[in-house]
């Protein structure tokens, strides 16, 4: 059996899909183990998974993971922690500050995410990304107000205020590149700001989430913009996994297969939906649109190579210190890659590119 195999069934063990320890870690390569965790920046999920399974002593038939090793991963797991409170004190302090200004909001993503996992404090923390009220022309006249020269992007803006924190604060959560589909998905987001700008987040941590059922659309489509760029990887497979594991009607997820479709989402959605149940067996009852297991495969095959964001991906030549052409270069060829599997949004990309550059939208 393969590492990759043997990392699956640890990160399977570390997040409670199965309790029962794997036979395969009998094969277990640790170093190989951490190599492949860092990849996915999974850390401290998979630590947990780790501490558990030596907590009581050696078991028998697994190799010991050497000392070094161990201490290295505790100490990154234990750096996790201590980010996810200042992360979660963070966004508590911004998303007030907002609100005193005038701008309703809810913390997008991150530590939104972080809250539907067991173990909140162990997922690997980001920046802030915070969605406000107002309307983009009110955002950016505040945002140059007090952080001045800040350049807007189509759907965020920067905000520097925090030294060791970054911030991006949305005019919209997302965005798709076909410009039909856009303004379908633009439309669905202003339809269902007020409920995600009023949803309190479980866990006293003071700010607004999005709702589950936002979520379901939203985050997929967070997955599938990464999916058209440069690729994703397990940390944000299992976000997704948490997402579509909270409770929801069969009503909600007909609506959720309906907003998917129209939003030109399906066949990503069918492979995603394959991906759960490949990787964390699950069950049928949490899917809003039936695996598609060939889509599944490409995904599945895509986020192993590729790992966090596809920051590993080699396939198209190295990324350290290339410039912007040759840059531009590898992104063309990857669309190009893709196209065969979401054509649309792939081969927009050159005509949003233009659009949002020479337009404010």
């Amino acid at each position: 059996m393969n590492q990759y195999s043997i990392f699956l069934d640890l990160l399977r063990y570390s997040i409670g899909v199965s309790n029962e320890v794997p036979i395969s870690l009998r094969s277990v390569d640790w170093n190989a183990m951490y190599s492949i965790t860092e990849k996915q920046a999974l850390w401290g999920v998979v630590f947990a998974g780790v501490y558990r399974l030596f907590e009581n002593g050696n078991i028998e038939g697994i190799p010991t993971i050497p000392r070094e090793l161990m201490l290295k991963w505790y100490g990154i797991t234990e750096r996790i922690k201590k980010r996810n409170e200042v992360m979660n004190h963070y966004c508590q302090v911004v998303s007030e500050k907002f609100k005193e200004a005038g701008f309703d909001n809810c913390i997008l993503k991150g530590q939104g995410l972080a809250l539907l996992y067991p173990e909140p404090i162990l997922r690997t923390s980001g920046d802030i990304d915070i969605w406000l009220s107002g309307g983009r022309k009110k955002i950016l006249e505040y945002v140059n107000c007090v952080c001045p020269g800040q350049i807007a992007l189509y759907h965020h803006v920067q905000f520097p205020v925090l030294k060791d924190v970054d911030i991006e604060v949305h005019f919209t959560p997302s965005f798709l590149r076909r410009p039909v589909m856009n303004k379908r998905m633009q439309k669905w987001f202003e339809d269902n700001m007020e409920e995600q700008m009023n949803n309190r987040a479980d866990g006293n941590v003071g700010f607004n989430v999005p709702t589950a059922t936002f979520n379901r659309v939203f985050i997929l489509s967070h997955t599938f913009d990464h999916m058209i760029g440069m690729g994703f990887g397990l940390r944000q497979v299992l976000d997704y996994y948490h997402v579509l594991k909270q409770e929801c009607t069969q009503e909600e997820k007909v609506d959720t297969a309906r907003v998917v479709k129209h939003l030109g989402m399906q066949k990503f959605a069918s492979g995603m939906m394959y991906v759960m149940k490949n990787l964390f067996d699950m069950d049928d009852k949490y899917f809003f649109v039936t695996p598609d297991e060939k889509e599944g495969r490409y995904l599945l095959n895509e986020i192993m190579i590729g790992g966090n964001f596809g920051k590993y991906d080699t396939r198209l030549g190295r990324k350290q210190n290339e410039g912007k052409y040759r840059m531009l270069f590898r992104k063309t060829l990857r669309r190009l890659l893709i196209a065969s599997h979401y054509p649309g949004e792939s081969l927009s990309e050159p005509a949003y590119k233009l659009r949002i550059r020479f337009q404010k939208l």
